[in-house]
C-alpha cells in the first residue's frame, strides 16, 4: 500500500506577533540580575545591527578588570555572566562599547 496523506484542516487564520523575533531598535546595556549580587551576575544587552561589541568590567578608579565579550555579533538580545569570585565587595561598572556608542551602568557586589 502506498503512503497516505491526511489533511484535517490547513486553514491559516492569522499570525500572532509573538511568533516573530523582534530585533532591537537600539544597541544598549539593559540590566543585570541579580543586583546586588554575590558572586555572579547576568548582564543583558541588545544589539541593533551586526557589529563588534565589547563588554568590560571596571572598578571605581577606572581600572579594567575583565573583558566579558569582544566579538562580532548579529542584531539581537544577549546575556553574559560575570563571575566575581576573587573580587572584593563594592561598586563596579559595566561598559558596553559598539561602533556607534558607549554606555555604562553601575553594579553592586555584596560580600
Amino acid at each position: 500500500m502506498m503512503g497516505q496523506f491526511i489533511v484535517v484542516d490547513a486553514t491559516v487564520t492569522g499570525i500572532e506577533d509573538d511568533d516573530f523575533i523582534q530585533l532591537p531598535q537600539t544597541t544598549e546595556l539593559l540590566y543585570n540580575y541579580p543586583n546586588p549580587f554575590n558572586p555572579q551576575t547576568t548582564l543583558v544587552y541588545s544589539v541593533a545591527e551586526r557589529g563588534r561589541i565589547r563588554v568590560d568590567i571596571y572598578n571605581i578608579p577606572g581600572e579594567q578588570l575583565d573583558v566579558l565579550v569582544d566579538d562580532m555579533v548579529s542584531a539581537g538580545r544577549y546575556e553574559t555572566v560575570w563571575e566575581a569570585n576573587d573580587m572584593p565587595g563594592g561598586v563596579y561598572f559595566v561598559k558596553l562599547h559598539s561602533a556607534t556608542n558607549q554606555m555604562a551602568m553601575k553594579i553592586l557586589l555584596m560580600r
